[in-house]
């Protein structure tokens, strides 16, 4: 594995950040800690990486091995603006929003596209019967038909308990996808954990090219009940693996407050279906995002001041939809030629009459370019305001 991507870092990584990723990778694949298969191998290349990219005179040697295009910066720009030019020195709490743009200036070529891993987790629990599975299953062979002929797909259906219908596929090997659909029948109460936890072995297993956008679709009519906490934690496992969530809820008793957030938690969007027009639209529009995502897994991290608080965020393009307040924060996918764009809200304690810039916030984003050799790229942002009597 290439050292760089070995202690999930960008190229140009200071020593701090490379000695704080070595300290993360070791403990997350030390043999003794986490026994899953590979830790062995993998706890190596971190060790091997950090050898080489923790001595200036290893790493400048191993860089000049790199092809050229794997040293080259971002092509993508970050903008700020704010509701307030300036910020006023007062004991008393002041609120400030700002809309954070992240745009990829880069244009796609569909030669150069990466692959998509399509993985669909439907419920198929006794109140999807008639209408809701019909829909379903006519709107999933419509995505078949749509995808392209190198990407894969694989389809989990639950209610109860979670079974595989069709294991990770080529789309252009899949054969007889309307018998397989069609023999699905309703059944079982609805346990969303199940589904999703078949669904994530389900990536795990398929290690196929690590350059797999991976998307989860789940498509769901019910509740789920007691396992919601368990459903948020493999969310954010799911997410340290770049997957992306996205959660349909169809008809009027599911639980959208639990969908957002399971989404949020990947930078995914929930989503009302109401007919079978609004899936049909959902299924398009997937399909287009198969095609122009530039980057997977955008993420932001925050340093703020003890006074001031990141009180919400909510993406508003390209799918509006409210985002976890934690550290880092995820943005989704980035699409070629175009802005992601979130607005966050920060609640200020207290200016002292001393201060003259109001530093609301520093970080950085990171996002995963599954095209490069070197996929982590970072750029670093500074919000701040001038401040006033």
């Amino acid at each position: 594995m290439e050292n760089y991507s070995a202690l999930n870092l960008p190229f140009d990584a200071t020593s701090d950040e490379i000695r704080s990723a070595y300290f993360d990778a070791a403990r997350k694949h030390h043999p003794d800690a986490n026994n899953g298969e590979d830790n062995g191998r993998r706890f190596i290349e971190v060790q091997q990486a950090y050898d080489v990219l923790s001595n200036p005179n290893r790493r400048a040697a191993y860089d000049r091995t790199l092809p050229a295009a794997a040293k080259t910066p971002p092509e993508v720009k970050v903008s700020v603006s704010f509701s307030r030019t300036t910020l006023h020195k007062s004991e008393k709490p002041q609120m400030i929003y700002a809309l954070l743009e992240v745009e990829c200036l880069k244009t796609s070529g569909s030669d150069k596209l990466p692959p998509a891993h399509v993985c669909i987790i439907l419920d198929h629990s006794s109140s999807m019967r008639g209408e809701r599975l019909d829909m379903v299953r006519s709107n999933i062979l419509q995505l078949l038909h749509k995808m392209k002929p190198t990407d894969v797909i694989s389809i989990i259906t639950f209610s109860d308990r979670a079974e595989v219908l069709i294991p990770p596929t080529v789309v252009a090997d899949v054969k007889r996808p309307e018998s397989q659909l069609y023999g699905i029948g309703p059944g079982g109460a609805t346990e969303i954990f199940q589904g999703l936890e078949l669904g994530f072995e389900v990536f795990r297993r398929f290690a196929g090219r690590s350059n797999f956008l991976k998307h989860l679709i789940l498509i769901t009519d019910g509740q789920t009940y007691g396992d919601e906490e368990r459903c948020y934690e493999l969310a954010e496992r799911s997410n340290s693996e770049g997957i992306s969530i996205n959660a349909l809820g169809i008809g009027h008793e599911w639980n959208d407050v639990f969908l957002d957030r399971l989404a949020s938690f990947s930078g995914g969007k929930s989503i009302y279906i109401r007919n079978k027009e609004d899936l049909a639209q959902f299924i398009e529009q997937k399909i287009q995002t198969l095609s122009v995502n530039y980057a997977r897994k955008t993420e932001l991290h925050l340093e703020l001041p003890n006074d001031i608080h990141l009180t919400d965020a909510f993406r508003i393009f390209p799918d509006g939809n409210p985002l976890e307040v934690l550290s880092p924060i995820q943005l989704g996918v980035l699409d070629y030629g175009r802005k992601t764009s979130v607005i966050l809200e920060f609640k200020i304690d207290r200016l002292p009459v001393e201060r003259t810039i109001g530093e609301i916030a520093r970080g950085k984003i990171l996002f995963e370019v599954p095209t490069k050799s070197i996929p982590i790229e970072r750029l670093f942002i500074n919000l701040e305001r001038p401040v006033q009597e």
